[in-house]
């Protein structure tokens, strides 16, 4: 929310001071709403879902793209944690989990960065496990295989998302990251879990499918 130059507050925190009231907006789930009465969030894409729920209405095609803009000096950053690895051979992991339902094995994910370390690419490990209450957001415990980069934990928002900006290959679950990953332009592979993709992936060029 940087662009709108007004005060943020990280999910759960803020706590409106004493004689103020403020209008709640809530995005999902609006549990005064007769909006979820008719329809299953699980069923609809999400930028529906959100605007539906503040907005009483459906975007146009275009105005659905995420738009993130990170900084050069947050651009710097993420390459400097690369450590001068060849960006073309970098895949970016993220193996973690939300919820339990949409997680997948711990030995799955080992196996598959193992498998893509052996076919001489660069793993990147990243993801984080959250300490805002009530996000249960967190990080599988696998091992960096030989030749990867971890950045488990390790970056700040803004360096993250330049890192996807740049890197040409996301791999991950149904997770935030594929949401960041739609202002950018490189490849998402996606293992969902529970959610047709047309309803995950993010509207890229008018269209789900993109890359």
């Amino acid at each position: 929310f940087d662009h709108l130059a007004v005060p943020s507050h990280v999910h759960n925190t803020f706590a409106s001071p004493p004689g103020v009231v403020y209008r709640t907006i809530w995005t999902m789930p609006n549990r005064d709403s007769a909006l979820l009465q008719t329809i299953t969030t699980s069923l609809c894409h999400m930028v529906d879902v959100h605007t539906m729920t503040m907005l009483s209405r459906m975007l146009p095609l275009a105005d659905r793209e995420i738009r993130l803009r990170p900084t050069d000096a947050e651009r710097l950053q993420a390459q400097t944690h690369l450590k001068g690895a060849g960006m073309s051979r970098v895949v970016l992991v993220h193996a973690g989990k939300s919820l339990d339902e949409k997680a997948l094995p711990a030995q799955w994910w080992q196996a598959t960065v193992d498998a893509l370390a052996q076919e001489d690419l660069i793993v990147c490990l990243i993801g984080s496990t959250s300490t805002a209450p009530g996000d249960t957001m967190e990080v599988l415990p696998i091992a960096c295989p030989a030749g990867g980069i971890d950045l488990r934990n390790a970056l700040a928002l803004g360096s993250l998302f330049a890192l996807i900006e740049s890197a040409p290959v996301l791999l991950t679950g149904d997770s935030p990251l594929v949401q960041v990953a739609g202002a950018f332009d490189n490849w998402i592979v996606m293992l969902p879990a529970g959610k047709h993709p047309d309803l995950v992936f993010p509207y890229r060029q008018g269209t789900t499918r993109h890359k």
